[in-house]
């Protein structure tokens, strides 16, 4: 999709990057290609932990809520919403990873287009945090899109840390254009934190 609209309407357009796997890629494919790491936290957790696929948005938002608690900037109404309309296409779904009979340690919410499956939210128990369940889920997702004709997108990232973990599983580097639109109040609000306390000087790149 063409970004320059969007540069015409006065927003910023940055690079931010995903993972992309190519059509035709199955799981048999795309394991060798993965670093060791992830290899081993998937064999790990494929012994000490059990999947089970659901629509209980309720019981998924539960494991997020004890996640990320006040600090998530996740709408759960706007969720709510999204995921009851791709729920009447058949186009999400809920993948868990348990550890024990009796608590869910990890889960993923998959949801996919015509062309494309994406690995759209995460949620851990933070006490359990399974070494190797979300890696685990990541190659689940891998052979959903595989049996639905898809290909997956990891659904990208904002830090370096949460790059390295996805670039582990050897999949496509993908430039994934990134829309932001502010305020004036919350543009003027920046030039003067820029102002009091720098932490950088901006810099502006060309690059061919």
């Amino acid at each position: 999709a063409s970004v320059q609209g969007f540069v015409h309407a006065n927003l910023a357009v940055t690079h931010m990057y995903t993972f992309r796997s190519k059509p035709g890629d199955g799981p048999d494919t795309m394991l060798p290609q993965m670093h060791q790491e992830a290899r081993r936290a998937i064999n790990k957790a494929q012994r000490e932990c059990t999947i089970e696929r659901s629509t209980d948005l309720d019981r998924f938002i539960r494991l997020h809520r004890g996640s990320y608690g006040t600090g998530t900037h996740v709408d759960y109404e706007t969720l709510k919403r999204i995921f009851t309309a791709a729920l009447a296409r058949d186009q999400i779904e809920i993948v868990f990873a348990r550890s024990s009979a009796s608590t869910d340690s990890a889960a993923m919410i998959l949801i996919w287009d015509s062309t494309t499956l994406y690995t759209w939210l995460l949620a851990r128990d933070r006490v359990q945090n399974h070494v190797g369940a979300s890696s685990l889920l990541t190659f689940e997702a891998m052979k959903t899109a595989h049996r639905l004709g898809r290909i997956i997108d990891l659904d990208g990232y904002v830090t370096p840390a949460v790059g390295s973990f996805l670039a582990k599983f050897g999949l496509q580097p993908v430039v994934r254009p990134y829309v932001n639109g502010s305020s004036r109040v919350w543009q003027a609000l920046r030039c003067v934190t820029g102002i009091v306390r720098p932490a950088r000087r901006d810099r502006h790149f060309r690059v061919a």
